[in-house]
């Protein structure tokens, strides 16, 4: 498995300012994706097209069971874009995943083909403003300046309304992602149950007598072929629904979630075209005989009669029900535009981080989101209001080629990184997803060639076209390319080239085909006009003749426009290769000057990582054959990178050298690696690890002895089925990492236990979100009491993880992990989260309620606003303030005082009490102590450990009396014992706590044992 598909790293690319950028935050929940995808999923046109063409080419039956076959086909490729976005949970989409998987050649061809459809869904449903205009409202913008463009008549009222939603929709996603987000939320469930509500009343109103869909399929065709021409073109008709891929970083939940949206949204789709194409066969104008034949007859149609949905609507439930529809088409359009401009900004925000595009595009604004990217859409969009709908038409037409390459890619993606990983179920969805893709595109491409119902001969001319314009973005991306990242894939530009051809094949057999008919019907209407005379005899002659010459006329030139097609196609092709064969020949000439830099490391002579993994399996191989185990040992240089800083790089290149030698000395210089500063690798038999490596100790002690670096020894013996590369490396390096804070040269070997503590390290980090999500980490509560009356006065909320994989997990298991790892302010949120409720519901049972306390680290005063989101959750859970302590530990008043005062400040002027926790857990400063308005001191229980030494309790005693000065009170710890709660109430604490008055208990134990004791009380 490639490295890169295990690990992400983020990278800036060199000679961008980074201050100029910042990465894309989470801010889209479950709720908010789902919005996206089925409101990008639906459109104008897909709402128009769905209750006319399919119809018209199918029939009732073959849409529907097309469409839901088209359906189950998407929802294999919604688990390949869910297994995509969890491995690479980067912006970009499908982009990214043709560039991480396959390189940078299918990533452009993939962005290159991502944009066009994105964009022509966009632009055509901008365009269709107008045309809600002309059906509900008549001529009203066709005012100002008017011309006519491929039949379509463009007038400046109805260009000025789509160039101002273009406007508006780029500013709204500009100014305010979450607004936005709510938007696309009411928005798509407005139209979602408009739809349904319209479909159910126009069904109760007709009545299930009157109600059929006959004929089922189109008369004269083969009912599979119907079913498969739909299913075909399922991808045009749900293209969109992954935009979300491309916010993938903008997600607030775990990606583990995204293929149930997924699925809602695909299952949401589909209901809803059905109803739509339901409601269009139910009323037909009184002048057709059936359903089928008045959709055959919608081009001659204007208004309502021209939407089939609408007229049954109008028919069946008068005004309103147009009203309804009316609603839900202006939602679909305007979801959709919101959806495509998000998707092509973080797109080409990605593009932009990857220097394909300029680097200006990657910039977000203070509100989140990518703002020049946005710019850059709109100010493209502007000329396409007047252009013209035919033309937009055209272009809308090739989205299904589109997007089939794009789904057949992403499912190409899954298969190769599910076959490396071993994983059955994507290895399976991917190959099946890529097949049915390819089949889909060559039934599209080869039904082109046999009729023109497909597409128009004009859309096959403009995927030609971009094809080629394609090749040239590409040459002028292989000029700038100085990374030398591009061109590396033969097989994507012949590929694309054939493809190209094909196409432009296909367009002028269509065109020949257009010319052929339109010379026939002319020579058949001049027959059916006149009678057979010598006058009209001589006239069809001429006519005829005429015909003739324009069909060869109009074949020379198709033949000539697709001979330049080809030709140009080749030329890019050709002058791209050679810009690569030159840049081959040039890094043939580098490359013998590059190896030893590869293989050796310039500090000290030693082979490279990269030496060392292709060598190290030979051998072990011959250690195994000696009748020896081979051994990894990694070494590491501890204060290596301090040591730079103090004395300077050539110094520490002199260490290093040093031990280089000795590791030569003692190992051999084959059996050695120096991968990087202070890290070291070593291959050798188990039995001389330990001498040759104390033999190492003594003699690099021996450097620098006033300075003492200490070297590290992690040693994991390998046995035959372990792989060097991963299972041995790493093995290696964690023993050695192992004891990282101790300060001495040591020895260290990888065991079953040292492994079981990696792997729950590992398990922490990795489930973390999903304990929160189904509370496996939930607070359980130990009683807080008056030292002198022992009446519960409050609790303590401590965290528990109960895990139904491993069980049990002790704060000690994860509670540093999470710290250290930067990630424990998500469980401090959800405890708080936790109590906040907790309390809520006793108030609201009437249950009696104790202050309860809660613990927050010093991460989180840097992660988010403690006392705005403390706050923020008491109030909504309707909790009075005064009911949450918060407890900071002492050592948090070491590690940053100022930031700590003024955290405590905010706290208790927001209303809460703020305590200090763990007082005299070795980090005690009574000087630090009077600089903090804490209400409440808690003693540690280590003062109770040698609770037998008179002079405990004078200690005790002396800092109770000098926190009660100070005015607040205390607080004792771990009290076990009477005698102990006893000698604590008569120095003058306040408060005890301790497993002899209570252990910590769950809210569900603490419910229950009320309970019993009202009961008790009762009886």
């Amino acid at each position: 498995m490639h490295p890169k598909w295990h690990k992400r790293t983020t990278l800036i690319p060199m000679g961008r300012d980074e201050s100029t950028e910042t990465s894309l935050s989470p801010y889209l929940s479950k709720l908010g994706v789902w919005a996206f995808s089925i409101g990008c999923s639906i459109g104008w046109g897909s709402f128009i097209v769905t209750s006319s063409s399919y119809l018209r080419q199918a029939g009732a039956w073959g849409s529907i069971l097309g469409l839901l076959l088209g359906a189950l086909i998407m929802i294999v490729i919604a688990r390949n874009y869910h297994y995509m976005v969890n491995c690479f949970p980067d912006a970009g989409g499908a982009y990214t995943y043709a560039k991480e998987v396959f390189g940078h050649d299918h990533g452009f061809l993939t962005a290159w083909f991502l944009f066009l459809t994105y964009i022509a869904v966009f632009w055509a449903n901008v365009t269709s403003l107008p045309l809600f205009t002309q059906y509900f409202a008549g001529d009203i913008l066709k005012i100002g300046f008017h011309y006519t463009l491929f039949d379509y008549d463009i007038y400046l009222g109805e260009a000025a309304l789509s160039i101002l939603a273009i406007i508006l929709t780029v500013l709204a996603c500009m100014r305010s992602r979450k607004w936005t987000m709510r938007a696309m939320v009411a928005m798509s469930a407005l139209f979602t149950i408009s739809i349904l509500a319209a479909f159910i009343a126009c069904a109760s109103r007709l009545g299930s007598p009157a109600f059929s869909i006959d004929p089922g399929f189109v008369p004269n065709a083969s009912e599979l072929s119907q079913i498969a021409l739909i299913a075909s073109i399922s991808p045009w008709a749900f293209i969109g629904f992954e935009n979300v891929s491309h916010s993938a970083p903008e997600f607030n939940f775990p990606h583990t979630q995204l293929f149930k949206i997924l699925l809602a949204s695909i299952v949401f789709t589909t209901i809803l075209y059905i109803a739509v194409m339901l409601m269009s066969t139910m009323v037909h104008p009184p002048q057709y005989a059936n359903w089928l034949e008045y959709i055959s007859d919608l081009g001659n149609l204007s208004g309502i009669e021209a939407l089939p949905a609408f007229y049954a609507a109008y028919a069946l439930l008068g005004d309103g029900g147009v009203a309804l529809l009316m609603l839900a088409l202006l939602a679909l359009v305007l979801t959709s535009l919101i959806g495509n401009v998000i998707a092509l900004s973080r797109m080409a925000y990605a593009l932009a981080k990857d220097d394909i595009l300029p680097g200006r595009l990657a910039y977000v604004n203070k509100q989140g989101s990518p703002q020049n990217a946005l710019l850059a859409i709109g100010a493209v969009s502007f000329v396409v209001p007047f252009i013209g709908r035919t033309a937009i038409g055209w272009i809308v037409d090739v989205t299904t080629i589109g997007a089939i390459i794009i789904y057949a890619i992403v499912s190409a993606s899954t298969f190769k990184i599910a076959r490396a990983r071993g994983e059955r179920t994507e290895r399976t969805t991917g190959v099946l997803g890529a097949a049915i893709m390819i089949a889909f595109g060559c039934y599209l491409l080869i039904s082109g060639l046999i009729s023109s119902d497909v597409m128009e001969p004009e859309s096959y001319f403009l995927f030609a076209i971009w094809g080629l314009l394609g090749f040239a973005a590409f040459r002028i991306l292989l000029a700038h390319d100085k990374k030398k990242r591009f061109g590396r894939s033969t097989i994507v530009w012949v590929g694309l080239l054939s493809l190209v051809m094909f196409v432009g094949f296909t367009w002028m057999d269509q065109t020949l085909m257009g010319s052929e008919r339109t010379a026939d019907s002319a020579i058949s209407s001049s027959y059916d006009v006149n009678t057979e005379t010598n006058e009209t005899v001589a006239s069809n002659k001429t006519m005829l003749h005429e015909q003739i010459q324009d069909l060869q006329k109009r074949r020379l030139i198709t033949m000539l426009m697709a001979a330049g097609l080809f030709t140009l196609a080749s030329i890019l092709l050709i002058t791209n290769f050679a810009h690569v064969s030159r840049w081959a020949r040039e890094s043939d000439d580098k490359l013998g000057k590059t190896w030893l830099v590869i293989y050796t490391n310039p500090i000290t002579g030693l082979p490279s990582m990269m030496r060392f993994l292709e060598t190290a399996p030979e051998v072990a191989e011959r250690i195994r054959e000696n009748g020896g185990t081979p051994a990894l040992i990694a070494f590491r240089l501890m204060g290596y990178k301090n040591h730079i800083e103090n004395y300077g790089h050539e110094n520490g290149n002199k260490i290093l050298r040093a031990i280089g030698k000795e590791l030569v000395s003692a190992f051999g210089r084959e059996n050695c690696a120096h991968a990087s500063d202070e890290h070291f690798y070593v291959i050798a038999p188990l039995e001389d690890v330990e001498p040759k490596t104390f033999n190492v100790f003594e003699a690099c002690s021996a450097y620098h002895e006033s300075l003492r670096l200490p070297l590290k020894a992690g040693v994991f013996p390998c046995q035959p089925d372990d792989d060097i590369a991963t299972t041995g490396i790493n093995r290696a390096r964690t023993a050695c990492d192992s004891h990282s804070k101790s300060w001495e040269s040591e020895l260290l070997w990888y065991d079953d236990e040292l492994g079981a503590e990696v792997k729950m390290r590992s398990y922490v980090l990795e489930t973390v979100d999903e304990a929160i999500e189904h509370r496996w980490i939930r607070p359980y509560y130990q009683a807080e009491v008056d030292a002198h009356t022992h009446r519960i006065c409050g609790a303590e909320a401590l965290a528990r993880w109960i895990d139904p994989n491993v069980g049990f997990l002790s704060p000690a298991q994860f509670i540093p992990v999470l710290e250290e790892a930067g990630v424990l302010h998500k469980v401090d949120l959800h405890m708080i989260d936790c109590v906040t409720a907790d309390l809520a519901r006793k108030k609201s049972q009437g249950l009696p309620v104790v202050p309860i306390s809660v613990n927050i680290s010093m991460d989180d005063l840097a992660k988010f606003d403690v006392t705005h989101e403390i706050s923020k959750r008491a109030d909504e859970a309707g909790v009075e303030r005064s009911l949450l302590h918060i407890e900071f530990t002492e050592s948090a008043a070491i590690s940053d005082a100022g930031m700590l005062q003024e955290a405590v400040d905010e706290l208790k002027a927001a209303g809460f009490e703020v305590w200090m926790d763990d007082f005299g857990s070795g980090y005690s400063s009574l000087n630090s102590l009077k600089n903090f308005n804490f209400d409440v001191v808690k003693l540690d229980m280590e003062f109770l450990r040698d609770d037998k030494n008179p002079r405990t309790w004078d200690v005790i005693a002396g800092i109770v009396l000098m926190v009660q000065k100070l005015g607040m009170r205390t607080l004792a710890e771990g009290v076990e014992t009477e005698e102990q709660a006893t000698r604590l109430a008569e120095a003058g604490c306040d408060i005890l706590q301790g497993y002899y008055f209570a252990k910590p208990l769950s809210l569900e134990e603490i419910d229950a044992k009320y309970k019993d004791e009202k009961t008790a009380s009762r009886k």
